[in-house]
């Protein structure tokens, strides 16, 4: 994948066209390491990258500037597997990185070449679980083909407790009592720098065991809870609710239609009733005209 490096005297020289490396404020010893390599000293510079990396003071951006210097090393003392495996670790932790025009174009080629075959950037992976004892947290990194992981670094703290640190992982954390865990973890490399990691002192992740609460109080079933509510005295009928009754419709109601059928059933009893009484004769008279 990678060229073959230039010797330690072509790139003094590349250097000394190219003009000095650009030093940013970094770890002093990381300073000094790209001081020596811009005045061809290249092993005086890996002693002082060797010292900067056996601290445990470094940022993200010391650890770019100490791999890129130390990349730098490995080319012009042609050490092609340091230099291969150096860019690929600079790669997967600062990938938006670019080398600046103060550096041998050989290696800027090379960089680019690491970039583009990188499996991505590094990325913290985590996983919890509750058992009798505690949150069970692993942790594991991702990409770190470069291997750059030192260790990793867990903050937590139990039911908004004090915090505390766990170094390994898997950890158990928080005790049989706890209810909540709190963390944030860090994937630490070279020099303490942080690699990569999830949640933060501001804002944790957190875990709750099943079936509690922060307040310690169990999660109530909400049928019960709804009964709890709304207690029926002891020896009280239980009613069913009943729906409220709608206004009834005048317009629809059919009792002037009762009361005219009533009258008319009345008559006709009153005109039977006289048919029928003994005696009576109520059959119709014609009238009479005299005879010739």
């Amino acid at each position: 994948m990678f060229r073959r490096p230039l010797s330690g005297a072509l790139c003094a020289v590349l250097l000394l066209f190219t003009g000095p490396l650009s030093l940013a404020r970094a770890h002093s010893d990381v300073d000094e390491g790209r001081r020596l390599a811009q005045e061809a000293d290249f092993e005086g510079a890996a002693a002082a990258f060797d010292r900067a990396e056996a601290s445990s003071s470094l940022t993200h951006e010391d650890l770019v500037f100490l791999l890129e210097g130390r990349a730098l090393v490995h080319m012009a003392l042609g050490q092609q597997p340091a230099l291969e495996r150096t860019l690929t670790a600079l790669a997967s932790v600062a990938p938006t990185h670019r080398m600046g025009r103060d550096l041998p174009p050989d290696l800027r080629a090379a960089f680019a070449r690491a970039l583009q075959a990188s499996p991505g950037p590094l990325a913290l992976e985590t996983a919890a679980s509750w058992r009798d004892d505690g949150l069970v947290l692993d942790a594991r990194l991702l990409h770190d083909s470069g291997g750059l992981l030192r260790g990793v670094r867990v903050a937590w703290r139990a039911d908004s407790g004090p915090w505390a640190v766990a170094t390994a992982v898997p950890a158990v954390l928080g005790g049989p009592a706890a209810r909540t865990v709190d963390y944030h973890v860090v994937a630490i490399g070279p020099g303490g720098a942080p690699l990569a990691t999830r949640g933060s002192a501001r804002e944790p992740l957190q875990e709750t065991r099943p079936g509690a609460i922060s307040d310690g109080a169990r999660v109530p079933d909400p049928v019960v809870a709804a009964r709890a509510a709304t207690p029926v005295p002891t020896g009280s009928p239980v009613l069913a609710p009943v729906a409220d009754e709608e206004p009834e419709d005048d317009s629809a109601t059919p009792w002037p239609w009762i009361i005219g059928g009533a009258v008319v059933l009345a008559g006709i009893a009153v005109v039977v009733a006289i048919l029928l009484i003994p005696g009576s004769d109520t059959r119709p008279s014609f009238p009479s005209f005299p005879l010739d």
